[in-house]
């Protein structure tokens, strides 16, 4: 603020100078007083420029803090990004084994019903043991569809690109699809037996 007060009083005196060349009435008058005299006279220009001074001065130190502030916030966005991308791809990989899971588990019961098929004694007791893998299935299949869904509530509010959360929702809706379809592939099988 010194400064400028300075440099303001400055360009007041080299302004002033020209008004002593040019008038012999003033000569007569002291220093101060041409100066006094020149600053009453152009009270506003003065003004004005003291404005304009203080203005850019306000603003240079605005902008500066700004800058900044955008420069922390784009970094702490950066890390928040990184950070859902990697939890969504643990996440969706481990979608991914569940699936694979129950796909064997549609292996195994394919080869339970052919065991059925073969001899009536093993009918009774291959039956109580469909029963638990169906328990067992039907369980299996809410707590993989809860997770998937989990996984896509996190997709939703994950802080990436809308493209990349498109492929990972359609690697999602793969998987219960594929649930879907071994669920289908058992009830199939229970109609054929009934």
């Amino acid at each position: 603020m010194k400064k400028i007060i300075a440099f303001m009083l400055c360009l007041m005196l080299i302004l002033a100078v020209p008004v002593f060349a040019t008038t012999g009435s003033e000569a007569e008058m002291s220093t101060t007083e041409v100066i006094v005299e020149w600053v009453k006279s152009h009270i506003e220009e003065i003004s004005v420029i003291g404005t304009l001074l203080l203005t850019i001065f306000y603003e240079i130190r605005k902008h500066g803090k700004l800058n900044g502030s955008i420069g922390t916030l784009n970094n702490n966005a950066v890390k928040i990004a990184e950070d859902s991308s990697a939890t969504i791809k643990q996440a969706l990989d481990e979608v991914k084994d569940i699936a694979d899971v129950v796909n064997k588990y549609k292996e195994e019961f394919a080869t339970l019903i052919e065991e059925i098929r073969k001899s009536a004694e093993e009918k009774l007791t291959l039956e109580e043991t469909l029963s638990h893998v169906e328990n067992f299935l039907k369980t299996s299949k809410l707590a993989t569809i809860e997770l998937s869904n989990e996984v896509a509530e996190l997709l939703v509010l994950a802080n990436i690109p809308n493209s990349k959360k498109d492929e990972l929702y359609a690697r999602h809706m793969k998987a219960v699809h594929e649930i879907e379809a071994a669920e289908e592939v058992v009830t199939s099988y229970d109609n054929k037996e009934a």
